[in-house]
Protein backbone atom coordinates (compact mmCIF):
# COMPACT_ATOMS: atom_id res chain seq x y z
CA UNK A 1 0.00 0.00 0.00
CA UNK A 2 1.32 3.23 -0.11
CA UNK A 3 0.27 6.25 2.26
CA UNK A 4 0.78 9.57 1.62
CA UNK A 5 0.14 12.36 4.10
CA UNK A 6 0.11 16.39 4.04
CA UNK A 7 0.88 18.47 6.63
CA UNK A 8 -0.88 21.66 6.28
CA UNK A 9 1.31 24.91 7.78
CA UNK A 10 0.54 27.19 11.09
CA UNK A 11 -2.04 29.42 10.57
CA UNK A 12 -3.89 27.53 7.53
CA UNK A 13 -6.33 24.96 7.98
CA UNK A 14 -7.75 22.44 5.62
CA UNK A 15 -11.01 23.10 4.06
CA UNK A 16 -14.09 20.77 5.17
CA UNK A 17 -14.88 18.11 2.43
CA UNK A 18 -12.13 19.83 -0.63
CA UNK A 19 -9.92 17.22 -1.17
CA UNK A 20 -10.10 14.90 -4.03
CA UNK A 21 -10.00 12.13 -4.02
CA UNK A 22 -11.29 11.53 -0.41
CA UNK A 23 -8.95 11.08 2.08
CA UNK A 24 -8.40 8.02 4.19
CA UNK A 25 -8.29 10.33 7.31
CA UNK A 26 -7.94 14.49 8.74
CA UNK A 27 -6.65 15.12 11.18
CA UNK A 28 -7.54 19.18 11.78
CA UNK A 29 -5.74 19.46 15.25
CA UNK A 30 -2.65 18.49 13.36
CA UNK A 31 -3.46 19.85 10.07
CA UNK A 32 -2.61 16.34 8.66
CA UNK A 33 -4.35 14.80 5.69
CA UNK A 34 -3.54 10.82 4.87
CA UNK A 35 -4.49 9.26 1.46
CA UNK A 36 -4.03 5.43 0.85
CA UNK A 37 -3.45 3.70 -2.32
CA UNK A 38 -3.58 -0.24 -2.52
CA UNK A 39 -1.22 -1.63 -5.12
CA UNK A 40 -1.17 -2.55 -7.82
CA UNK A 41 -0.53 1.12 -9.30
CA UNK A 42 -0.92 1.84 -13.10
CA UNK A 43 2.33 2.31 -14.18
CA UNK A 44 2.99 5.79 -15.91
CA UNK A 45 -0.48 7.03 -14.50
CA UNK A 46 0.07 9.88 -12.01
CA UNK A 47 -2.13 10.29 -8.72
CA UNK A 48 -2.77 14.00 -8.28
CA UNK A 49 -3.89 14.95 -4.69
CA UNK A 50 -6.23 18.27 -4.31
CA UNK A 51 -7.33 19.88 -1.39
CA UNK A 52 -8.37 23.34 -0.46
CA UNK A 53 -6.66 25.71 2.47
CA UNK A 54 -7.78 28.97 4.15
CA UNK A 55 -6.23 31.10 7.08
CA UNK A 56 -7.45 30.02 10.40
CA UNK A 57 -9.97 32.33 12.34
CA UNK A 58 -8.80 35.23 14.06
CA UNK A 59 -4.87 34.38 13.06
CA UNK A 60 -3.72 36.91 10.32
CA UNK A 61 -3.13 35.59 6.63
CA UNK A 62 0.68 34.42 6.47
CA UNK A 63 2.52 35.68 3.54
CA UNK A 64 4.64 32.62 3.09
CA UNK A 65 3.45 28.67 4.10
CA UNK A 66 5.50 25.94 3.44
CA UNK A 67 3.47 22.28 2.55
CA UNK A 68 5.30 19.83 3.38
CA UNK A 69 4.54 15.69 2.73
CA UNK A 70 5.78 11.98 2.63
CA UNK A 71 4.23 8.74 1.35
CA UNK A 72 5.70 5.69 2.96
CA UNK A 73 5.22 2.19 0.97
CA UNK A 74 4.54 -0.86 2.71
CA UNK A 75 4.60 -4.40 2.07
CA UNK A 76 2.38 -7.39 3.77
CA UNK A 77 5.13 -7.90 6.04
CA UNK A 78 5.02 -4.40 7.19
CA UNK A 79 8.08 -3.39 5.90
CA UNK A 80 8.18 0.52 4.80
CA UNK A 81 10.32 2.78 2.91
CA UNK A 82 9.92 6.62 2.64
CA UNK A 83 9.32 8.18 -0.45
CA UNK A 84 9.71 12.14 0.38
CA UNK A 85 7.73 14.37 -1.20
CA UNK A 86 9.52 17.83 -2.53
CA UNK A 87 8.39 20.83 -0.06
CA UNK A 88 5.72 23.81 -2.26
CA UNK A 89 5.73 27.22 -0.69
CA UNK A 90 2.47 29.24 -1.16
CA UNK A 91 3.58 32.91 -1.28
CA UNK A 92 0.71 35.35 -1.06
CA UNK A 93 1.71 38.82 -2.05
CA UNK A 94 -2.03 40.57 -1.37
CA UNK A 95 -5.52 39.06 -0.59
CA UNK A 96 -7.64 37.47 -2.61
CA UNK A 97 -10.33 38.84 -4.55
CA UNK A 98 -13.23 37.10 -5.01
CA UNK A 99 -14.92 37.88 -8.50
CA UNK A 100 -18.20 39.30 -8.55
CA UNK A 101 -20.57 38.92 -11.29
CA UNK A 102 -21.78 42.26 -12.86
CA UNK A 103 -25.41 42.99 -12.34
CA UNK A 104 -26.03 44.99 -15.56
CA UNK A 105 -25.71 44.05 -18.84
CA UNK A 106 -24.20 46.34 -20.87
CA UNK A 107 -25.82 47.96 -24.05
CA UNK A 108 -25.05 50.39 -27.22
CA UNK A 109 -26.34 53.27 -25.25
CA UNK A 110 -23.90 52.68 -22.20
CA UNK A 111 -20.85 55.70 -21.90
CA UNK A 112 -17.67 54.38 -21.57
CA UNK A 113 -16.07 55.68 -18.30
CA UNK A 114 -13.36 58.19 -18.77
CA UNK A 115 -10.15 56.67 -18.27
CA UNK A 116 -8.01 57.89 -15.06
CA UNK A 117 -4.76 57.32 -13.38
CA UNK A 118 -7.11 55.82 -10.48
CA UNK A 119 -6.95 51.98 -9.99
CA UNK A 120 -10.58 50.26 -10.18
CA UNK A 121 -10.46 48.33 -7.15
CA UNK A 122 -7.34 48.62 -4.05
CA UNK A 123 -7.10 45.40 -2.23
CA UNK A 124 -7.47 45.43 1.12
CA UNK A 125 -7.03 43.45 4.21
CA UNK A 126 -10.59 42.93 4.88
CA UNK A 127 -10.86 40.83 1.33
CA UNK A 128 -11.84 37.34 1.71
CA UNK A 129 -9.17 34.92 0.85
CA UNK A 130 -10.29 32.43 -1.72
CA UNK A 131 -8.21 28.79 -1.06
CA UNK A 132 -6.82 27.49 -4.42
CA UNK A 133 -5.54 23.79 -4.67
CA UNK A 134 -1.90 23.28 -4.51
CA UNK A 135 -0.53 20.31 -6.30
CA UNK A 136 2.47 18.02 -5.08
CA UNK A 137 4.21 15.47 -7.70
CA UNK A 138 5.32 11.98 -6.55
CA UNK A 139 6.65 9.21 -8.77
CA UNK A 140 6.45 5.92 -8.13
CA UNK A 141 7.97 2.94 -10.12
CA UNK A 142 6.41 -0.53 -9.62
CA UNK A 143 5.32 -3.44 -11.80
CA UNK A 144 1.81 -4.09 -11.85
CA UNK A 145 0.81 -7.43 -9.73
CA UNK A 146 -1.48 -9.38 -11.71
CA UNK A 147 -1.91 -11.76 -8.42
CA UNK A 148 -4.42 -11.42 -5.49
CA UNK A 149 -4.45 -12.27 -2.10
CA UNK A 150 -7.20 -13.62 -0.49
CA UNK A 151 -8.12 -12.69 3.01
CA UNK A 152 -10.03 -13.91 6.11
CA UNK A 153 -11.62 -10.92 7.36
CA UNK A 154 -12.97 -10.59 11.24
CA UNK A 155 -15.72 -7.53 11.15
CA UNK A 156 -16.15 -6.55 14.91
CA UNK A 157 -18.81 -4.73 15.79
CA UNK A 158 -19.94 -2.36 18.97
CA UNK A 159 -23.28 -3.87 19.97
CA UNK A 160 -22.85 -1.41 23.25
CA UNK A 161 -26.38 0.68 24.09
CA UNK A 162 -24.74 4.06 22.77
CA UNK A 163 -25.02 2.41 19.05
CA UNK A 164 -28.74 3.01 19.14
CA UNK A 165 -27.91 6.66 19.63
CA UNK A 166 -28.29 8.54 16.13
CA UNK A 167 -25.39 8.01 13.59
CA UNK A 168 -26.39 12.26 12.42
CA UNK A 169 -27.82 10.59 9.01
CA UNK A 170 -31.59 9.86 9.91
CA UNK A 171 -29.97 6.49 11.68
CA UNK A 172 -28.91 4.83 14.36
CA UNK A 173 -25.52 4.11 14.42
CA UNK A 174 -26.03 0.16 14.95
CA UNK A 175 -28.11 1.22 11.34
CA UNK A 176 -25.23 2.97 9.68
CA UNK A 177 -22.66 0.36 10.54
CA UNK A 178 -24.63 -2.80 9.80
CA UNK A 179 -24.92 -0.83 6.37
CA UNK A 180 -21.49 -0.13 6.08
CA UNK A 181 -20.48 -3.47 6.76
CA UNK A 182 -23.11 -5.21 4.44
CA UNK A 183 -21.28 -2.55 1.58
CA UNK A 184 -17.37 -3.70 2.60
CA UNK A 185 -18.65 -7.73 1.82
CA UNK A 186 -20.04 -7.01 -1.07
CA UNK A 187 -16.72 -5.82 -2.15
CA UNK A 188 -14.71 -9.01 -0.75
CA UNK A 189 -14.52 -11.74 -3.71
CA UNK A 190 -16.01 -14.21 -1.68
CA UNK A 191 -16.29 -16.20 -4.74
CA UNK A 192 -12.93 -16.65 -5.33
CA UNK A 193 -11.59 -17.72 -1.22
CA UNK A 194 -12.18 -14.41 0.40
CA UNK A 195 -13.97 -15.15 3.39
CA UNK A 196 -15.25 -13.11 6.42
CA UNK A 197 -17.02 -13.99 10.38
CA UNK A 198 -18.72 -10.98 11.85
CA UNK A 199 -18.00 -11.10 16.26
CA UNK A 200 -20.34 -8.52 18.56
CA UNK A 201 -19.47 -7.25 21.86
CA UNK A 202 -20.63 -5.05 24.80
CA UNK A 203 -20.23 -6.49 28.49
CA UNK A 204 -18.78 -9.61 26.12
CA UNK A 205 -18.52 -10.89 23.20
CA UNK A 206 -20.11 -13.18 21.03
CA UNK A 207 -19.27 -15.01 17.07
CA UNK A 208 -22.16 -14.01 15.01
CA UNK A 209 -21.02 -15.86 12.70
CA UNK A 210 -17.86 -17.91 11.74
CA UNK A 211 -15.45 -17.68 8.52
CA UNK A 212 -17.33 -18.21 5.74
CA UNK A 213 -17.98 -17.31 1.62
CA UNK A 214 -21.56 -16.82 1.96
CA UNK A 215 -22.82 -13.12 1.48
CA UNK A 216 -26.26 -13.91 2.59
CA UNK A 217 -25.96 -16.02 5.96
CA UNK A 218 -23.18 -13.00 6.52
CA UNK A 219 -25.79 -10.19 5.93
CA UNK A 220 -28.34 -11.82 8.25
CA UNK A 221 -25.67 -12.10 11.04
CA UNK A 222 -25.26 -8.42 10.87
CA UNK A 223 -29.16 -7.61 11.08
CA UNK A 224 -29.27 -10.07 14.05
CA UNK A 225 -26.79 -8.43 16.19
CA UNK A 226 -28.42 -6.60 19.66
CA UNK A 227 -27.06 -4.39 22.13
CA UNK A 228 -26.65 -4.30 25.85
CA UNK A 229 -24.60 -2.26 28.02
CA UNK A 230 -20.95 -1.79 27.90
CA UNK A 231 -18.03 -1.59 25.55
CA UNK A 232 -15.53 -4.40 26.29
CA UNK A 233 -13.00 -3.91 23.44
CA UNK A 234 -10.71 -6.96 24.39
CA UNK A 235 -13.81 -9.18 24.22
CA UNK A 236 -14.21 -8.24 20.80
CA UNK A 237 -10.27 -9.16 20.15
CA UNK A 238 -10.21 -12.15 22.17
CA UNK A 239 -13.07 -13.43 20.17
CA UNK A 240 -11.62 -12.53 16.96
CA UNK A 241 -8.81 -13.74 18.02
CA UNK A 242 -10.59 -17.61 18.26
CA UNK A 243 -11.92 -17.09 15.11
CA UNK A 244 -8.71 -16.38 13.31
CA UNK A 245 -8.01 -19.89 15.26
CA UNK A 246 -10.73 -21.86 13.84
CA UNK A 247 -10.91 -24.99 11.49
CA UNK A 248 -12.45 -22.62 8.95
CA UNK A 249 -9.55 -20.61 8.27
CA UNK A 250 -7.75 -21.20 5.85
CA UNK A 251 -4.08 -20.72 5.68
CA UNK A 252 -3.04 -18.90 2.46
CA UNK A 253 -5.80 -16.18 3.28
CA UNK A 254 -4.32 -13.36 4.93
CA UNK A 255 -6.37 -12.82 8.71
CA UNK A 256 -7.50 -9.26 9.14
CA UNK A 257 -9.58 -7.83 11.46
CA UNK A 258 -11.76 -4.91 11.22
CA UNK A 259 -12.89 -3.28 14.69
CA UNK A 260 -15.37 -0.51 14.96
CA UNK A 261 -16.59 1.27 17.97
CA UNK A 262 -18.15 4.11 19.58
CA UNK A 263 -17.20 4.43 23.12
CA UNK A 264 -14.10 3.90 25.38
CA UNK A 265 -13.14 0.71 26.82
CA UNK A 266 -15.11 -0.89 29.51
CA UNK A 267 -15.55 -2.81 32.11
CA UNK A 268 -12.08 -4.07 31.23
CA UNK A 269 -8.98 -1.37 30.96
CA UNK A 270 -8.19 -0.46 27.02
CA UNK A 271 -4.07 -1.45 28.09
CA UNK A 272 -5.57 -5.48 28.10
CA UNK A 273 -6.73 -4.15 24.48
CA UNK A 274 -4.10 -3.12 23.12
CA UNK A 275 -2.06 -6.07 24.39
CA UNK A 276 -4.59 -8.31 23.17
CA UNK A 277 -4.11 -6.39 19.75
CA UNK A 278 -0.45 -7.09 19.47
CA UNK A 279 -0.93 -10.51 20.16
CA UNK A 280 -2.59 -10.47 17.49
CA UNK A 281 -0.74 -8.54 15.30
CA UNK A 282 2.64 -10.34 16.15
CA UNK A 283 0.29 -13.62 15.06
CA UNK A 284 0.27 -12.23 11.57
CA UNK A 285 -3.04 -10.25 11.73
CA UNK A 286 -3.61 -6.96 10.03
CA UNK A 287 -6.06 -4.83 12.45
CA UNK A 288 -8.12 -1.98 11.30
CA UNK A 289 -10.08 0.10 14.00
CA UNK A 290 -12.74 2.80 13.38
CA UNK A 291 -14.16 5.16 15.73
CA UNK A 292 -17.42 6.52 15.26
CA UNK A 293 -18.66 9.52 17.09
CA UNK A 294 -16.72 12.03 19.72
CA UNK A 295 -16.19 9.72 22.58
CA UNK A 296 -13.35 7.82 21.59
CA UNK A 297 -10.14 6.95 23.01
CA UNK A 298 -8.25 8.11 19.76
CA UNK A 299 -5.04 7.14 21.04
CA UNK A 300 -5.63 3.69 21.98
CA UNK A 301 -7.88 3.13 18.62
CA UNK A 302 -4.02 4.28 17.09
CA UNK A 303 -2.20 1.93 19.09
CA UNK A 304 -4.59 -1.46 18.19
CA UNK A 305 -4.60 -0.66 14.70
CA UNK A 306 -1.48 -2.36 12.65
CA UNK A 307 -0.20 1.43 12.09
CA UNK A 308 -1.58 4.71 12.58
CA UNK A 309 -2.87 5.10 8.85
CA UNK A 310 -4.94 2.10 9.45
CA UNK A 311 -6.85 3.69 12.78
CA UNK A 312 -9.82 5.52 10.84
CA UNK A 313 -12.78 8.22 12.44
CA UNK A 314 -16.03 8.54 11.67
CA UNK A 315 -17.62 11.96 12.50
CA UNK A 316 -21.11 10.46 11.63
CA UNK A 317 -22.68 7.09 9.86
CA UNK A 318 -22.46 8.47 6.62
CA UNK A 319 -18.64 8.28 6.69
CA UNK A 320 -18.58 4.64 7.47
CA UNK A 321 -19.05 3.35 4.22
CA UNK A 322 -16.24 5.56 2.62
CA UNK A 323 -14.27 4.10 5.14
CA UNK A 324 -14.76 0.67 4.56
CA UNK A 325 -14.61 1.28 0.88
CA UNK A 326 -10.88 2.57 1.96
CA UNK A 327 -10.20 -0.43 4.09
CA UNK A 328 -11.60 -2.77 1.08
CA UNK A 329 -8.99 -1.75 -1.14
CA UNK A 330 -6.07 -1.72 0.93
CA UNK A 331 -6.50 -4.92 2.56
CA UNK A 332 -2.93 -6.68 1.93
CA UNK A 333 -2.05 -8.10 -0.88
CA UNK A 334 0.61 -10.45 -1.49
CA UNK A 335 3.92 -9.69 -0.25
CA UNK A 336 6.41 -11.54 -2.55
CA UNK A 337 4.74 -9.60 -5.70
CA UNK A 338 5.84 -5.96 -4.45
CA UNK A 339 8.92 -4.32 -3.94
CA UNK A 340 9.81 -5.11 -0.69
CA UNK A 341 9.56 -9.19 -1.39
CA UNK A 342 10.54 -9.04 -5.16
CA UNK A 343 13.41 -11.62 -5.58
Amino acid sequence: AIHVAETIPEGLEYVDSSASPFPAKVEPGRGDIVWTFSAPITDGVPITLQYDVKPQTGITLPTTSTFVGLAVLTDTSRATIDIPIPSSVLTITEPCVPFVTPTTTPTATDIPPTPTATPTHTPTSTSTPVPQPIHFPISLNEYPCTREQRADVVLVMDASSSMNEPAGDGRTKLEAARSAAVAFIDRLKLDAGDQAAVVAFNSDAATIIGLGSDPSALEEALVGITTASQTCLVCGLEAAGEVLESEARLEANQPVIILLTDGRSNPRPVSEAVAEADRLKSDGAVIFTIGLGADLDDAALSDIASKPAFAYRASDGGALEAIYREIAVTLPGPADCYWGRRP
